[in-house]
């Protein structure tokens, strides 16, 4: 039989397998070693020493001359040795402190697949971790290498090139400057700012890149410096940003009818508890109410209200309530306009006033112009009346305030007629008649007698209007005919 050194018979390329006869005694006169794959007899020694992989086996001859048969081969195997490694970089070689470069060997050329191949990492030629991962990370300036041991145990035949690190400072962490108030309120932001050395750029925890940011989100704030060579600095320490909340937009009721006429107000009321500002329109600002929760609106304007809570904190605005103040009629003033009629000079209803006769209410006297047919004091009021509002019947009757009185004393000496103005100017002059006559004609005659217009009025309750500037002449005479009465007055017309 034949032992070999090594047992296992395999060596790596360079190295040499030994093989030596065993025998059972010592009557040995020759030993007949042979390469099987020849069958050429190698050696004539006890042992042998080979470099090339193939199958030995030997035979003996005793000092008879008798031969014994040839040993069981034995397989020698010279394995190849794995190519110089390559390093390639997974993370830069130039990194910040604190970071790391990350190298990978390349696989043995050997065994590809082998999962036992070895790699000693060397940094500044010394060995620093042997390891089965082709990965290796380091923290510092230095100068690395790697040898490889495939899973045959050959080592590679030479270390890999070198990769050199270079480690770049860290910037000093920044600080942080609050400008403005914190807490604050929903509505509002506060502004910080980052506080380090000069030349460098920041990076918030934000993902803001600028010196100076405003925000409005509560929680922790931190910044990092960034120097020129792009490291980033620890973050700073924390800024806790704190937001108070908003109170809930108040909602509003009207305590009574939100169209009415003017001199006249309804209460609006918050449903919060805050304090209440309020507002006649989106540029009108009243201030505070009447009392914390409440405002009299007099004025026509969309009433809205925001709250102030005891953070200071101002709610969004309420929905509007829209309040419609109608103007009431201008105050009247009496004037006497010819003998008998008295003129509410004012704008009112046509049928909308509201007369006084020595301070009692006469119901049948509605109208802008009146007859006063006593003596006495005359006041008024007009109405103005408002319909399709949003109130009850849908209905508003505003009023004016009471006219001061006027006195009134009849000149009997026209009788009961009167023709003005007389003289006429423009050829217009007013008919009037103390009497409600029922049916009266009106008859005008030129100076010669003739009549040259005519005209009915179905009821004299106020002065009648008549155009006589198309009529030749200067001296006319107007005739008033009703029932038995009649009477004639004479005018000029120039």
């Amino acid at each position: 039989s034949i032992t070999a050194d090594p047992r296992s018979a395999t060596v790596c390329l360079g190295g040499k397998v030994t093989m030596t006869a065993l025998v059972a005694n010592g009557n040995i006169a020759k030993y007949s070693w042979r390469d099987e794959s020849t069958l050429q007899e190698v050696s004539t020694q006890p042992e042998v020493s080979v470099i090339t992989s193939g199958s030995f086996s030997v035979k003996v001859r005793d000092v008879f001359g008798c031969f014994a048969a040839f040993s069981k081969p034995i397989k020698v195997s010279i394995n190849s040795l794995p190519a110089k490694p390559t390093l390639t970089l997974i993370k830069p070689k130039v990194f910040c402190d604190e970071d790391s470069v990350v190298v990978q060997s390349s696989l043995a050329s050997t065994t590809p697949n082998g999962n036992r191949t070895s790699y000693t990492w060397i940094v500044d030629g010394q060995e620093v971790l042997k390891s089965f991962s082709r990965s290796f990370s380091y923290k510092k300036v230095g100068i690395i290498s790697v040898a490889l041991t495939d899973s045959n145990g050959c080592k590679a035949a030479a270390v890999s090139d070198t990769i050199r690190t270079t480690v770049n400072p860290l910037p000093n962490s920044p600080t942080i400057t609050v400008r403005g108030a914190n807490p604050f309120c929903a509505d509002k932001n506060v502004a910080l700012n980052a506080v380090g050395a000069n030349g460098i750029t920041y990076k918030w925890s934000t993902g803001a890149t600028t010196q100076t940011i405003t925000t409005n989100t509560a929680g922790n704030i931190t910044v990092q410096a960034i120097n020129g060579f792009g490291c980033l600095s620890k973050p700073s320490q924390p800024v806790l940003i704190r937001v108070n909340p908003l109170p809930t937009a108040p909602k509003l009721t009207a305590n009574g009818d939100v169209t009415f006429c003017e001199g006249s107000k309804v209460r609006i009321v918050s449903s919060s508890a805050f304090k209440a500002y309020w507002f006649r329109s989106t540029t009108d600002s009243i201030g505070l109410g009447d009392d914390n929760t409440s405002i009299f609106a007099s004025k026509t304007g969309s009433y809205f209200a925001k709250v102030q809570d005891d953070n200071g904190c101002i709610s969004l605005a309420s929905a509007p309530i829209a309040v419609d103040s109608r103007p009431n009629p201008t105050p009247t003033i009496i004037k006497q306009i010819g003998s008998f009629t008295l003129d509410a000079q004012g704008l009112g209803d046509e049928n909308g006033y509201f007369w006084r006769f020595n301070g009692d209410l006469q119901k049948d006297l509605t109208t802008r112009l009146i007859k006063a047919k006593k003596d006495g004091d005359y006041q008024v009021q007009a109405s103005i009346t408002y319909t399709g509002v949003n109130i009850a019947g849908g209905k508003l009757v505003c009023y004016s305030k009471v006219s001061d009185a006027i006195k009134y004393v009849q000149d009997i000496t026209f009788e009961g007629f009167s023709v003005f103005p007389n003289p006429s100017i423009d050829g217009t002059i007013n008919v009037e008649v103390i009497e409600d006559l029922i049916g009266a004609k009106i008859m005008i005659y030129d100076n010669y007698g003739r009549m040259v217009n005519e005209y009915t009025v179905d009821k004299f309750n106020v002065l009648k209007r008549i155009d006589l500037s198309n009529l030749h002449g200067t001296i006319f005479y107007v005739k008033i005919i009703s029932g038995g009465y009649e009477k004639v007055r004479k005018v000029l017309i120039y």
